[in-house]
């Protein structure tokens, strides 16, 4: 995951900073989540003029931000 996305992902949900951090360092499977979250929010920003596309790489983009949020509820429950 690039490091402006994860500062993108820690700003967008500030209270689950350190969390975030310390799965991306040490969790694989989170950092592929996160990577696969990058590159649909940039394919849903690519086909923008698309809105049929655009809304399709959306759906994917909500249910990788759930898998993303249930991985870093888990880790602090």
């Amino acid at each position: 995951m690039a490091d402006t996305y994860l500062e993108a992902l820690t700003s967008r949900f500030p209270t689950l900073e350190c969390a975030i951090a310390q799965l991306h360092r040490d969790d694989p499977k989170f950092r592929s989540v996160g990577e696969e979250m990058e590159m649909a929010e940039m394919a849903r920003a690519r086909w923008k003029d698309m809105p049929d596309r655009a809304e399709e790489y959306g759906r994917i983009l909500e249910r990788l931000e759930k898998e993303f949020l249930d991985a870093v509820v888990k880790d602090n429950g």
